[in-house]
């Protein structure tokens, strides 16, 4: 049948999709990143400043490409539905005349294999951006190595301070409800909360000095996260553990230690889309498969086949109704962001209060 399986592709083709909704999360998330002057400031900051602005830039970067991404996945299955819903129009006035099918089935390889160009086009162009976040990533890593090196002094403290910041990222993570392909191919409605931590230094006498600002989306499908954040006790306990912490440690230590939420955010992206990494392959494989398919059975009528002995041809109808459910999903993927993603109230939390302040 000139059809793939719908069950798996609809998967294939979610997952997809997924992919590219984490990245511009993260994109939106690296834009919004603030980091303070400190006073006097430690030498390792001015090299990590540069590189933080190479990750805005790079977010930006993928809000320029992402539409052609997008669009590279999801059309095609719109386009090549419609063309083979035309042509199963078409073919029954036509069966006994060999060379008018033989057209139709040109058309349709033309069409399949143009379609797998755009997908492995996608492909490309998503490893690309995955990989220069990971360039990035490493030369993060290799500004906070050069800080933690010269905190040698005081680098258990450091250390204690950095799995906090990753433990509190990560129990933020884990309250969210994830965008998953069987949620988008289900039209599930999410509340997007928009969640800023604002880590903040320890000085002397009790003085907070502004640091590193994070903003990241929590998402949810019952009712708001605020409610889970807020009232969240492992959250507080993380909070005022950190804050207590601070104390003792230098502003340079503490702002190393913050820092690393950067790197910890850029690895949980990675962590997001690898296990989807997949699916683009697999979606290059359905239409490749789909043109082998149509170029077997033009080489049939070329080898003399009575049209009407072909059993692809003859299964056409149910072929176009799997191609319809996977264009309604495509579709369904395209007005996903603007009509099953809703705002939430937004939740700011501080590492100079152990509980989170609503942003009004």
């Amino acid at each position: 049948m000139f059809s793939p399986d719908l069950t798996e592709t609809s998967s294939h083709l979610a997952g997809a999709f997924t992919q590219t909704l984490s990245v511009a999360g993260f994109a939106r998330s690296a834009a919004q990143i603030r980091l303070s002057t400190l006073s006097p400031e430690p030498l390792w900051i001015s090299p990590l400043r540069l590189r933080l602005a190479k990750l805005v830039r790079q977010g930006h970067i993928w809000e320029d490409e992402a539409p052609k991404i997008r669009a590279d996945i999801l059309t095609p299955f719109v386009t090549y539905a419609s063309l083979i819903a035309t042509t199963a129009q078409t073919l029954p006035a036509l069966r006994a005349d060999r060379a008018a099918v033989r057209g139709l089935l040109e058309r349709l390889h033309g069409a399949a294999e143009s379609c797998a160009a755009k997908t492995r086009d996608a492909a490309t162009r998503l490893q690309g951006q995955l990989g220069a976040l990971s360039m990035i990533e490493a030369e993060l890593r290799d500004s906070l190595s050069q800080a933690r090196a010269g905190l040698a002094h005081e680098i258990r403290q450091v250390t204690a301070i950095a799995e906090l910041v990753g433990a509190l990222l990560d129990r933020l993570f884990a309250l969210q409800d994830g965008i998953t392909a069987p949620r988008i191919a289900a039209g599930t409605t999410f509340y997007q909360t928009p969640t800023t931590i604002s880590f903040t230094l320890a000085g002397e006498l009790g003085r907070e000095m502004p640091f590193l600002t994070l903003t990241d989306t929590i998402h949810s499908t019952e009712g708001m996260a605020y409610d889970r954040i807020v009232s969240d006790p492992e959250v507080a306990e993380i909070i005022d553990t950190l804050v207590a912490r601070r104390t003792g440690t230098s502003a340079s230590g503490q702002a190393a230690a913050m820092s690393e939420a950067v790197t910890r955010m850029i690895r949980r992206l990675h962590l997001q889309v690898a296990g989807l990494s997949h699916c683009l392959p697999a979606l290059d494989r359905t239409w490749r498969a789909e043109a082998a398919k149509l170029a077997a059975a033009l080489r049939a009528l070329d080898g003399g086949a009575d049209p009407a002995t072909l059993i692809d041809l003859s299964t056409l109808p149910a072929a176009v109704g799997n191609w319809r459910a996977l264009a309604d999903l495509a579709h369904g993927c395209v007005t996903f962001p603007s009509q099953n993603i809703l705002p939430g109230k937004a939740v700011a939390l501080t590492t100079e209060q152990p509980a989170p302040q609503t942003i009004f």
